[in-house]
């Protein structure tokens, strides 16, 4: 179509730049190129492991993109990362690490600022162009994420042991219903095996037609109806003689309360029968004394006994005592002859 050479090429070469600044526009609407002419300092920052970042790995401060990787290298301490930070963005060299990982295994390094004003902080707690730094990387995202469900975790763990426990006891529940619902007969009972649910059923069986072979059984009824009428005989003799027991302990209480009144009306006579005798046998010591006083002064002829014979009124004195004692006397036979005349009578 085109037979010069130079017109062929040209528009060859216009074309092609027209794709490129296609794609550069391209580029630019979709955000893809935003920092063109943007200033940048550089860093150093030493982790204990790079943990997937590289050269263009994205870094961001509380989520935002802030900067890229632009070198990854291994350190003595673990890996360095170089990072290039657009001018203007200060970030606390005491910030808070972390690898974030996305889902199709892209990585993004995240600094954490807290509420400080980062603008009232010295410089040199900052980063600045030519810092290195060694840090720490906290967990990432899913790192939380998976420290966060790990408790729920732990608890299903244990509910999903607990049941399994509880379907090893329902399987041994089974068992034993099983076992109870063995058909199973009398004659196994006997040779060991244990009784169920259905040897019991056969037991009662059994006893149904016993019985039924008793109901139907006319002599055997008879019998024991005659046994019960004699049965019941008894228990009219026995409750007779309750109630002629009863009787007689009735009487043998009355009677223990009269004799308990009577001792006690003895009790209150002897008392005063007592008294009297007291007083009695005190005239009678007194008596006593003054005759042996008498006979001690007769055996050393001096006294009333000494002087009996001269001396009328001793002897009437002697005469006076004698009588006295006579009456003393007198009167302790007329008390004991009332005693027995005023003695209650006990009857039962």
């Amino acid at each position: 179509m085109f037979r010069n050479p130079i017109v062929r090429d040209f528009l060859t070469g216009l074309f092609a730049l027209s794709a490129v600044a296609g794609f550069c526009a391209l580029l630019i609407l979709f955000g893809e190129i935003t920092d063109l002419g943007a200033k940048y300092y550089r860093f150093q920052v030493i982790l204990p492991s790079a943990a997937g970042l590289g050269p263009t790995s994205p870094v961001t401060v509380n989520g935002v993109k802030v900067g890229q990787v632009v070198k990854a290298e291994v350190a003595p301490q673990g890996a360095a990362l170089t990072l290039k930070i657009r001018d203007g963005v200060k970030i606390p060299k005491d910030s808070t690490l972390s690898i974030e990982k996305g889902l199709i295994g892209d990585a993004s390094l995240e600094f954490a600022i807290g509420a400080a004003d980062v603008a009232a902080l010295n410089p040199s707690a900052l980063f600045e162009e030519g810092s290195v730094v060694e840090s720490k990387v906290t967990g990432s995202f899913f790192d939380r994420l998976a420290e966060s469900i790990q408790k729920p975790l732990d608890r299903l763990s244990s509910s999903a042991d607990r049941i399994d426990k509880l379907a090893d006891t329902w399987t041994a529940t089974g068992v034993r219903i099983n076992e109870l619902l063995e058909a199973r007969t009398l004659a196994d009972v006997e040779s060991g095996k244990p009784a169920n649910v259905a040897s019991t059923i056969a037991r009662i069986d059994a006893a149904v037609a016993s019985a039924d072979r008793w109901m139907n059984d006319d002599q055997l009824r008879a019998g024991v109806k005659d046994t019960l009428t004699r049965a019941g005989a008894t228990m009219d003799d026995l409750r007779k003689f309750l109630e002629a027991w009863t009787a007689t302990a009735d009487s043998v209480d009355l009677a223990a309360q009269k004799l308990e009144g009577a001792a006690g009306s003895i009790d209150k006579h002897a008392a005063e029968l007592t008294a009297e005798a007291v007083q009695t046998l005190r005239h009678v010591d007194a008596a006593a004394a003054e005759l042996a006083k008498t006979i001690e002064s007769a055996n050393k002829g001096e006294g009333t006994v000494g002087q009996l014979l001269t001396n009328p009124d001793l002897y009437k004195s002697l005469t006076s005592s004698s009588q006295r004692l006579e009456k003393v006397l007198t009167e302790l036979q007329l008390l004991v002859e009332k005693f027995r005349a005023e003695g209650v009578q006990i009857k039962l």
